[in-house]
């Protein structure tokens, strides 16, 4: 599992090579921001795969970015969009077309998608926008797949919300520290995008006059690893030496740090019958597996709480 430091370095080190890539490239408004394409780029350079998975093409502009880093024949990259006939579909035929190792798909992504998946590679979902997370679970049951990069999972939003609860190995473009280090790759990314109607008052943690706790629409990327899903908090180790101190610090975690553990507590059943019926796709909730794991997940909060244990963010 990559560590936030280790993420940022990897992008750090391909960024020059990136931003000789998209020289030039007109933004195009739909598409995805540079800083986030980076890390998607980055990333999947680091990973060393040879397949790339696009659900969600629209005018082309993320499709452009991979095209133009891994224009190499050993690279195959499939890009697959719903809608057939649209303006926005003609535009991107004309940006893509001198791309020889990029085909482009027209259909369902539930079912094309896992099609496709013949050798280990990364997907990136940017559609569709309604079930977006559900085909995230779907592409993750395959182990050929390292990484999956969500768009649209900016914080507060319902998939970000999800994502936070349910897996532990992500990390979103929306980093401080990462926005800090790359936005200036957006330069003219907000120079091209407000030239739009709609987006012309859009801007860093705003959409308009509303105020957005991300940057902007924000890449998460979610690793395949072996731990799956919901895996069991990690916990700090519970010094002995000073019975009395667990007590003082417990008393303060209760008036303060305990609300996101209660959080985890009353929000499992919500998230375990989603996941079952998105992702496992079982029409009969098994209840003694709901009443166990649940348990489990109260148990080991409330020790977080009365203990002083701390259930550690993996990118504090």
């Amino acid at each position: 599992m990559l560590s936030k430091k280790e993420i940022i370095k990897i992008c750090s080190d391909y960024s020059h090579f990136f931003k000789q890539s998209i020289k030039n490239m007109k933004y195009e408004a739909k598409g995805i921001f540079n800083s986030e394409m980076l890390l998607l780029v980055a990333l999947t350079k680091h990973l060393n795969v040879n397949l790339i998975i696009e659900s969600g093409r629209s005018r082309g502009q993320s499709t452009k970015i991979i095209a133009e880093n891994f224009k190499d024949q050993k690279y195959k990259i499939f890009s697959i969009e719903f809608t057939k006939y649209s303006s926005d579909i003609r535009i991107a035929f004309e940006r893509l077309k001198k791309y020889k190792n990029l085909v482009q798909i027209f259909g369902d992504s539930f079912k094309i998608l896992p099609k496709l998946i013949s050798e280990e590679c990364v997907v990136l979902i940017d559609g569709p926008k309604t079930g977006a997370l559900n085909l995230t679970f779907q592409t993750l049951q395959n182990p050929l797949v390292k990484a999956v990069f969500l768009h649209d999972t900016y914080k507060r939003s319902l998939n970000r919300n999800r994502i936070d609860f349910m897996f532990l190995n992500t990390f979103s473009s929306d980093d401080t520290k990462y926005i800090d280090k790359f936005r200036n790759l957006d330069k003219y990314c907000w120079i091209d995008l407000r030239r739009y109607k709609n987006y012309k008052d859009w801007g860093p943690y705003r959409r308009g006059n509303r105020k957005m706790a991300s940057y902007f629409s924000t890449l998460t990327v979610l690793f395949n690893t072996t731990e799956g899903f919901m895996k069991e908090p990690q916990k700090s180790k519970l010094s002995p030496k000073k019975p009395k101190k667990v007590l003082k610090f417990s008393i303060k975690n209760l008036l303060s740090g305990s609300l996101s553990k209660l959080k985890r507590i009353y929000l499992f059943p919500i998230f375990y019958f989603s996941y079952e019926k998105t992702y496992n796709r079982i029409k009969k909730i098994d209840y003694k597996d709901f009443f166990i794991k649940w348990l489990n997940i109260i148990r080991i909060n409330l020790k977080a709480i009365f203990l002083k244990r701390v259930i550690k963010d993996e990118y504090s």
